[in-house]
């Protein structure tokens, strides 16, 4: 996106209208004529900053990233992927997670991030009143590929200001963290994450909406996950057992076509 796309969103008031027709958002994207088939050509535009704004505005979108092949190289220039949160690989549980927000966006194309509050996974929305934990885990089998530092951050829904980092830890692929709700409990919030890795790739999860009156109620659980691999071009793949807690009343809103990887039967 640029700064003057979508009747130029960036820099107007939040506008549900909109927030029902988009749900996705590049954060990384290109080079798109690159013809390089060995992952080692650098994307060609980063779009981090309109993530966080948008979100600040009150939309409630999740990253990707994509190479914008207009070569026969699909998803060989780089590492970058949009991920997605699936039970299948069938087309409509793939558009389904795309839609509700069940992805994350990554330079490093066999990450699994796994972002939750308590059993619910991003892309959820559900009420609290209560304190309750977020937690992350990464999984990388790149040998030495670990998190070099997991960024937590918590933004309040339609503030018009960026989410920050309320946390951070270094050096370590799993993250806990207790959040005392306290004067936010009337309050919209989401919460998402960045991780860094050591060799310097990035990945962004989608956000977790808590008390969000704006965002059907549900629960998409992660309790169960299992993580595999498919001997296809190093891809790795992520199952997870459930199907949601709740999974009525989602957004009306079309996802548009990324790079995904993800999820056997």
């Amino acid at each position: 996106p640029e700064s003057y796309d979508y009747e130029q969103l960036f820099e107007s008031a939040y506008d549900q209208e909109m927030d029902n027709a988009i749900s996705l958002i590049q954060v990384k994207n290109g080079p798109a004529y690159s013809e390089h088939e060995d992952y080692q050509n650098e994307s060609a535009k980063e779009y981090e900053s309109f993530y966080f704004k948008a979100l600040s505005l009150g939309y409630h979108l999740s990253p990707t990233a994509d190479q914008d092949n207009h070569n026969g190289n699909w998803g060989t220039s780089n590492s970058q992927r949009t991920v997605v949160w699936v039970n299948s690989l069938k087309k409509n549980d793939i558009l389904s997670a795309l839609k509700d927000g069940r992805s994350y966006a990554t330079e490093d194309k066999n990450l699994i991030l796994k972002f939750s509050v308590e059993d619910c996974i991003m892309g959820s929305s559900i009420q609290k009143a209560e304190n309750f934990s977020l937690s992350v885990v990464i999984q990388d089998n790149d040998g030495n590929d670990h998190a070099k530092k997991i960024e937590l951050y918590f933004g309040i829904v339609g503030s018009n200001e960026p989410a920050v980092v309320i946390s951070s830890k270094d050096d370590s692929d799993t993250f806990v963290y207790e959040f005392r709700i306290d004067e936010y409990k009337n309050t919209p919030l989401y919460f998402l994450v960045r991780i860094i890795q050591k060799d310097f790739d990035r990945a962004w999860s989608a956000p977790i909406y808590i008390n969000d009156i704006m965002m059907p109620q549900k629960c998409f659980d992660g309790k169960e996950t299992k993580t595999d691999m498919i001997d296809d071009d190093n891809i790795q793949t992520t199952k997870d057992d459930n199907d949601t807690k709740q999974d009525s009343g989602n957004k009306n809103t079309q996802g548009s076509t990324n790079t995904e990887k993800k999820n056997p039967e």
